[in-house]
């Protein structure tokens, strides 16, 4: 690695960022598995407050995987990261269409998943910042 301080800079203060943003979307994902765990919307079926349980592993693997990711298990942090958002999304997705209220307009279907797509893209650029840097450390 470089040993240009500017360069050092720029690399600390990309990685701290990617680690507050992949923080930010565990808070998500535990904030989902709590109201998902805590609603007793009789409107909802009766086995969901167990998926939300469940849902509380997320949050778990992400921060496993941001452990990795400062490791020397940098692809297999990265690969947990990339499991959790797509077990994130599939929920999402699940919970779209198993709402049993009114559906949605497609616009509004258009703008959740392009604003969700947008943050977990996001949130994959941040792990493989994250993944590229310990192995530029560690070689």
């Amino acid at each position: 690695m470089e040993n240009n301080p500017h360069t050092v800079r720029k690399l600390q203060a990309g990685g701290v960022i990617s680690i507050l943003y992949l923080l930010l979307i565990g808070a998500l994902e535990a904030y989902s598995a709590a109201a998902t765990t805590l609603d007793r919307n009789s409107a909802f079926p009766s086995w969901e407050p167990r998926l939300g349980w469940a849902l509380f592993v997320l949050p778990c693997i992400l921060i496993a995987s941001l452990v990795l990711l400062h490791g020397r298990h940098s692809r297999c942090g990265y690969a947990l990261a990339l499991m959790n958002l797509c077990l994130y999304a599939g929920f999402m997705i699940f919970e779209w269409f198993a709402y049993p209220g009114q559906p949605a307009s497609k616009e509004a279907a258009w703008q959740v998943g392009g604003f969700y797509s947008g943050l977990f893209s996001a949130a994959l650029l941040a792990a493989r910042f994250l993944k590229n840097k310990t192995q530029a450390i560690h070689v």
